[in-house]
């Protein structure tokens, strides 16, 4: 039987876990690591439609351009996920990362701050 620190540990290690919901879930309550879960379930949906990948092939340690995504193919998710998200990113700040775990924090992070602000 898992202990809930080695269940926890397990989450943060994992190749799909995205976000480190436990930093939010202390903050936010639980509530809010649903949130974060959500919204980044739902960009890595977007990333892998503008993609076309098939479904679990989504590396989040990737780079874009590991995943052979172009320039122009680079800034369509990225304006993707800025409409999704209804926020505003700069370019520069993300054209750096930036795997795609990078990327997906960041615009998670952004919609979360912009919800909290209204």
């Amino acid at each position: 039987m898992r202990t809930e620190r080695s269940s926890r540990a397990a989450r943060r290690s994992s190749p799909h876990n995205v976000v480190d919901q436990s930093e939010w879930s202390h903050s936010s309550g639980a509530d809010g690591a649903s949130l974060v879960a959500c919204l980044a379930r739902r960009a890595q949906e977007v990333i892998v439609a503008r993609l076309r990948l098939p479904e679990g092939k989504l590396q989040l340690s990737a780079t874009l351009s590991d995943l052979e995504a172009d320039s122009l193919a680079s800034v369509d998710i990225l304006i993707a996920l800025a409409d999704e998200f209804e926020v505003d990113i700069p370019y520069e700040s993300i054209e750096k990362a930036m795997t795609v775990r990078q990327i997906i924090q960041i615009f998670v992070y952004a919609a979360v701050v912009d919800s909290v602000n209204r």
